[in-house]
């Protein structure tokens, strides 16, 4: 397994006039790229015990963080994207979590999703950082994410999971 720690959330400490440090409102994402096979449900109950779920992409940074860990990769790799056709969210779905927008965050492949045969799908990542559906029963290697990043209802940064 390999870690990543997302270069955003550490440029957040901020240094006061007065040399005191204020320390960045969250932890930073870490991303776990794990090379175990384990269908998507098993990769999410794994990173949910490991770490904190399974990866979020939620805006085009982190699909270029995501893609540049899977550089050298040639699998394909269950993020935590999950539904049908009409209807994907992601695996963590706490209320707050997302700022606006950040939820319908996708990046299909091309033709994707299709939805094949009609089953309740899940979707991965490819080396080049599109994505598609596929039969959730199916044994895929997986990017976890550890970190308390997000925003709570209030617009306090989000802290417990």
């Amino acid at each position: 397994q390999r870690r990543f720690v997302s270069c955003y959330h550490l440029m957040k400490l901020v240094f006061i006039v007065s040399g005191l440090c204020v320390l960045p409102p969250c932890f930073p994402q870490v991303y776990h790229v794990v090379n175990e096979r384990k269908s998507w449900t098993e990769a999410q109950r794994y990173c949910r015990e490991k770490y904190t779920d399974l990866v979020t992409i939620s805006s085009i940074e982190d699909m270029a963080r995501v893609k540049d860990i899977l550089k050298d990769e040639t699998d394909e790799f269950w993020i935590g994207l999950y539904g049908d056709v009409n209807n994907w969210k992601w695996s963590l779905e706490k209320d707050g979590f997302y700022e606006k927008g950040q939820a319908d965050f996708r990046k299909w492949n091309s033709g994707e999703p299709n939805n094949a045969d009609d089953h309740f799908l899940c979707a991965d990542i490819q080396q080049q950082a599109a994505w598609s559906d596929y039969w959730c029963t199916y044994d895929r290697p997986f990017v976890c994410y550890s970190g308390t990043c997000g925003r709570g209802g209030d617009g306090a940064p989000y802290r417990g999971f």
